[in-house]
């Protein structure tokens, strides 16, 4: 299924997208899944794909937590002081930002020139002859996830130093260009052996006006 949705949406087959397309998944979530692969010209991407059908299933449940918050209103009045509309109204807009990785691309190429400002901030090169609305694909990192703190430990990085240029990273990035990484838990971050620390996964993206 993820070869055929690749197919449809970039439109070639595989084998003239990638010269290696890993089968079995490096990562996957809910509403996507990342494979490693490798282009015709040597490069390692990473290639994220969203799940078959996923923009309807959403639209699913939205209705499901749009009822319930309604109510929830109607019969638990209190409840109105956490304003459960306007939280599922949230909801609906972040999730329909990430079923469409055309946005997260750009916020990803926004990011990059946002972390110019930061000392050992990196971001991944979006490849964009191989992305679309379902299909995102970007420099391929080979580093440390921060989720992973055995290999972090044994890795000889100091994690008080990548804690410090995370900070000031967010900081940088936040108050310098007014964008930042919303979603920045350590599964989306990763340490490289010169202490350089890369983010991932743009879905969720903060601006300050």
């Amino acid at each position: 299924k993820a070869r055929a949705s690749i197919e449809a949406e970039l439109e070639a087959p595989i084998s003239e997208l990638f010269d290696h397309f890993e089968e079995v998944p490096v990562a996957a979530a809910s509403i996507a899944q990342v494979h490693f692969a490798v282009t015709p010209d040597g490069r390692d991407v990473a290639v994220k794909i969203l799940r078959p059908d996923i923009e309807k299933r959403i639209a699913r449940d939205i209705r499901t937590l749009s009822l319930g918050a309604a109510l929830a209103e109607r019969f638990f009045p209190a409840s109105k002081r956490l304003e459960p509309r306007k939280f599922v109204e949230t909801v609906s807009r972040s999730l329909t930002v990430e079923t469409d990785l055309r946005l997260e691309a750009a916020a990803a190429s926004e990011l990059a020139e946002a972390a110019a400002v930061a000392e050992g901030y990196r971001i991944p090169t979006v490849d964009w002859e191989r992305s679309s609305k379902q299909v995102l694909t970007t420099q391929w990192i080979d580093a440390i996830p921060l989720s992973d703190t055995e290999r972090l430990a044994n890795s000889g990085l100091d994690r008080s130093e990548l804690a410090t240029k995370l900070t000031r990273a967010f900081l940088a990035t936040a108050l310098d260009r007014g964008v930042f990484h919303a979603d920045m838990h350590g599964g989306n971050l990763f340490a490289d052996d010169s202490g350089d620390v890369w983010a991932v996964d743009f879905g969720i993206m903060g601006r300050i006006g």
